[in-house]
């Protein structure tokens, strides 16, 4: 860049190394330099959507991946980003499309088919939804999301036996998968293995202290064994971190099951907590 500050490619090179190191700001105002002296780059439109995405930045990614497939509209990528930000916008049609189009023009590419199983799932397309997550552990058996996401539809369905066995899956392949080992701390519990439970919820505190949920269900446990200072000061700090679990709703809503749901009711009854929920 400073032998040619006029090289398009210098300054994507660069943002890449920039995306890699997750220095998000650098990256996209290399990017934006990319793009103003090479304006038909497909690949800097498709790099600087991805950076938008991360930063939540959900109109900005669209309208990169859209200029993609405007350059490139054979690029199956471009569509898979697009499909995401359409996720993280609700707008579950439009990502169902782009999915689609994608698995048309990469009918190999596993992440279609993750993220058109996402899609499903929200929909309660639940069988759908299984065909795909099927679809990328063919294509992909190491990949952890795929077996936690067919975990929660047999979870939702029932199947506690076949939901353990790919929520364990998925802690084989990625040991920090927090959301699988907060789930089978969810199905130990309402099977009666309260000290399995506790041990799952304790391990996804310990990888990442900022967990809500954990922290929450752990306090609900810890309560109902009659640990109660403890307990309220957990359920504190979970609802300071994010006070919707204290709404059960939203607990059902993440597989509480009926017994941690009776227990989580004790709880959020305590004057202390009624008093938070009130503050907040």
């Amino acid at each position: 860049i400073v032998i040619n500050p006029q090289d398009a490619q210098g300054y994507n090179n660069r943002g890449n190394v920039y995306y890699e190191q997750k220095k998000w700001d650098l990256a996209v105002a290399d990017y934006n330099q990319g793009i103003k002296l090479q304006p038909d780059n497909v690949q800097a439109y498709l790099a600087r959507g991805v950076v938008h995405f991360q930063l939540k930045d959900y109109q900005g990614s669209l309208a990169d991946s859209s200029q993609a497939i405007k350059l490139q509209p054979d690029n199956a990528n471009a569509y898979l980003v697009r499909g995401d930000v359409y996720i993280q916008l609700k707008n579950y049609q439009g990502a169902l499309a782009d999915y689609s189009q994608g698995i048309k023009l990469q009918p190999d590419n596993a992440n279609a088919y993750l993220g058109q199983g996402n899609v499903y799932a929200q929909l309660k397309n639940y069988q759908a939804a299984l065909a795909d997550y099927n679809q990328v552990i063919k294509l992909q058996p190491d990949n952890a999301n795929a077996y936690f996401g067919r975990g929660v539809i047999y979870q939702k369905q029932g199947s506690d036996r076949a939901a353990l066995a790919d929520y364990n899956q998925a802690i084989a392949k990625d040991g920090k998968f927090i959301a699988a080992i907060i789930n089978v701390g969810y199905i130990k519990y309402e099977n009666g293995d309260v000290d399995g439970a506790i041990g799952q919820w304790e391990k996804a505190v310990q990888i990442n202290s900022s967990v809500a949920e954990a922290q929450m269900a752990l306090a609900v446990a810890l309560y109902a064994k009659g640990e109660q200072q403890k307990a309220l000061n957990m359920a504190q700090a979970a609802l300071h971190l994010d006070k919707s679990f204290a709404d059960i709703e939203v607990l059902k809503q993440n597989l509480w099951g009926t017994h941690l749901i009776d227990e989580a009711r004790k709880l959020l009854s305590h004057p202390s907590i009624q008093a938070l929920r009130t503050k907040q």
